[in-house]
C-alpha cells in the first residue's frame, strides 16, 4: 500500500489517541514508529552522517519552531 505523508500522520495521530485511551495495540504502534522514520527521512539532508544528525538534534538545529 502507498499512502501519502499526510495519511501517514493521520494514522500516527490516530494510534496516539488510542494509546491515550489505554487502548495499546503494539501491531498498530510498530506501523506508527515505520511511519515516523520514513517521514523523518524526509526530512534529513541526504549527505548527513547520523553523528551529524544527532549533533544537530542535541544543539537544538532540527526543532526550529519559526518556519
Amino acid at each position: 500500500m502507498n499512502i501519502n505523508e499526510r495519511e501517514r500522520l493521520e494514522y500516527i495521530h490516530s494510534v496516539l489517541q488510542e494509546c491515550s485511551k489505554g487502548n495499546i495495540d503494539t501491531a498498530m504502534i510498530s506501523q506508527a514508529i515505520e511511519y515516523v522514520e520514513i517521514i523523518r527521512e524526509q526530512h534529513f539532508k541526504k549527505d548527513e552522517t547520523y553523528s551529524e544528525v544527532c549533533d544537530k538534534l542535541d544543539s537544538g538545529e532540527y526543532y526550529s519552531y519559526d518556519e
